[in-house]
């Protein structure tokens, strides 16, 4: 296909317009990853106020893995379970969960994000920064690897 000097315009707007198109779908498609993430999120923080630990330990994958500071993996629903109720046990009440980032495609996505934690009132326990990968089961996001580190210096036991 030979183009004239008169079409070469054209085909260049066409190529910008196309190119113009990918970069906003994809963008849309990065806000309604980050959307569904962030709604997942919600989910958490709600099963974390009323003090759940099933329900926490229902938003992750079955092969999910709580990666705690200063402890061991804790793997498996039962597992995370016993460990964020008896977190909840503790007297932690409330947490604060913001997203960073979202980041990746497909099944599989990492979410940078930071935390707080909260006892009764309005108490800072702890903040941080975490990260989660994420892994979409039969159309919902479940979490997979879930670990956080605190913001606080280290304290002497």
């Amino acid at each position: 296909m030979r183009t004239t000097r008169k079409s070469l315009p054209a085909l260049v707007a066409a190529l910008i317009l196309l190119l113009v198109a990918n970069i906003t779908s994809a963008q849309q498609a990065k806000a309604r990853l980050r959307d569904a993430i962030v709604a997942a999120n919600q989910n958490f923080v709600a099963a974390f106020a009323r003090g759940d630990g099933a329900a926490l330990a229902s938003l992750y994958s079955q092969s999910g893995q709580v990666l705690p500071p200063n402890g061991n993996i804790v793997s498996g629903r039962h597992g995370i379970q016993t460990f964020w109720q008896g977190a909840i046990d503790s007297g932690l009440k409330q947490v604060k969960l913001q997203t960073v980032d979202v980041v990746g495609m497909g099944n599989t996505v990492a979410e940078v994000g930071r935390y707080t934690l909260l006892r009764g009132g309005d108490e800072v326990v702890d903040s941080g920064k975490y990260i989660v990968l994420w892994k979409l089961e039969k159309g919902k996001w479940r979490l997979y690897r879930d670990i956080w580190n605190s913001n606080n210096p280290l304290r002497n036991q």
